[in-house]
């Protein structure tokens, strides 16, 4: 019986071959310079033992002999590797739609990959959209911190900790767990980003798409609360509430109410409705609540804020600030009954802060502050002299360090808008 034609072994040289080359030990890039028989010594081929699976580049041909002992190698076996073509990026074919399966969703018009989660989203359930004949897709799921400041999608959200998986049905992923394994805190919004890529035949692996669905759980800054009495030793006593430190245009305002002790737990202002939607930005995706469109305004409550915002009664009232000093337009006349006042903040992109309460009154912590105005401009200077000879002294009760934006007490009531100075620092 003769050994094949053509076949290595047909030298009897190669026959003392020792199979120090083994497929499984070479990149596919080195598997050419290696083994291929026509590139090793003259009359003497290169060979490579097979021992598992291997991997070469596309458009080379493998051949390959099978060997047994006491008999001939067998007849050669040619299979040529296909070169796959690259995918162009950005084409339609190569990608997946990204789905929430069975859920709401609420779509962001100015920025297709991104999605924000109703309040009480428990999980995601992925689904893809994608011409499946003759496709395969794989996906990655990557939880990081979304920070409202800023506005940063994808903070940690990087390939390099991707754990590709394979496509074959919708795949859940709990939000508690996610944001936990992302070390994230209970008030701290969470962006699963949802990485995709498609490979269709003759093709190698399209580059990553990613959606981002954001569940908003971070919270507006607590306002601050301090008694305000016009003059030393005077029993009257009113609350200032305002909110230090939002960015400008976020249409801050503040919700209080009168109880006889703290009130404690956070009350829902806004959320993100479980109905699907689209809306101009993902700040917009956070509507008011019906606690918070049912709250009294300032002409309701003014006369009478025990009447109009007592805890007990389940009641909450609006106080409007203004935008650029963030300033109250009224302030808030409390009772011996009713000491302690209790204020929230409603920021635009936020959910409703905590409650930040203060006692008025007996047994308030008292600290005395004295007005000094600081004009934004030389031609100011006039005016909040002027204004401030007018105020006096002012006294607080309770809360922090006060720094205003604008006026003193008169103007705090908002009864001298027009003539109050644009800055006023009380320390």
């Amino acid at each position: 019986m003769a050994s094949p034609l053509g076949s290595p072994w047909a030298d009897p040289r190669n026959r003392a071959y020792s199979p120090e080359h083994h497929l499984s030990s070479h990149a596919p890039e080195d598997v050419r310079d290696q083994c291929d028989p026509a590139r090793g010594p003259v009359g003497m081929p290169r060979l490579c033992a097979y021992d598992g699976e291997f991997q070469v580049l596309g458009g080379l041909t493998v051949t390959a002999f099978a060997r047994t002992s006491g008999a001939f190698e067998s007849a050669a076996a040619a299979e040529r590797v296909p070169l796959l073509l690259e995918p162009r990026r950005g084409d339609p074919e190569f990608q997946a739609t990204v789905l929430n399966h069975g859920s709401s969703i609420v779509h962001v018009s100015g920025d297709p990959a991104l999605k924000v989660l109703p309040s009480d989203a428990v999980s995601l359930d992925v689904q893809l959209s994608y011409d499946d004949e003759g496709s395969a897709a794989q996906t990655c799921i990557l939880a990081s911190r979304f920070r409202h400041a800023g506005g940063s999608v994808g903070e940690a959200a990087t390939l390099d900790g991707c754990s590709w998986l394979e496509y074959n049905g919708p795949r859940s992923v709990q939000l508690a767990s996610a944001a936990e394994d992302a070390g994230l805190g209970p008030d701290e919004s969470v962006n699963v980003t949802v990485l995709t890529t498609v490979q269709r035949a003759g093709y190698l692996w399209a580059y990553p798409t990613g959606v981002s669905f954001l569940l908003l759980r971070e919270r507006a800054q607590a306002p601050s609360v301090s008694g305000v009495q016009e003059s030393i030793g005077s029993a009257k006593v009113e609350a200032m509430v305002w909110l230090p430190g939002q960015a400008a245009g976020s249409s801050p305002e503040c919700y209080f109410t009168v109880h006889h002790e703290q009130v404690s737990g956070v009350l829902s202002l806004a959320e993100v409705p479980d109905a699907t939607t689209t809306v101009a930005d993902w700040p917009s995706a956070l509507k008011a609540t019906s606690v918070r469109n049912s709250a009294a305004a300032r002409e309701t409550w003014e006369q009478d804020v025990g009447g109009s915002c007592a805890w007990g009664d389940g009641k909450i009232c609006r106080l409007e600030l203004d935008e650029t000093e963030r300033l109250p337009s009224s302030l808030i006349q409390t009772s011996a009954d009713l000491p302690y006042v209790c204020a929230w903040a409603a920021v635009r992109g936020y959910l409703g802060s905590v409650p930040r309460c203060v006692r008025m009154g007996a047994g308030a912590v008292r600290a005395q502050v004295a007005p000094s105005f600081v004009p934004r401009s030389a031609a100011d200077a006039e005016q909040a002299g002027a204004a401030a000879a007018r105020a006096g002294s002012l006294g607080a009760l309770g809360g922090d360090a006060v720094t205003l934006g604008g006026g003193a007490a008169e103007a705090l009531r908002g009864r001298a808008a027009a003539s109050r100075p644009r800055a006023c620092r009380c320390s």
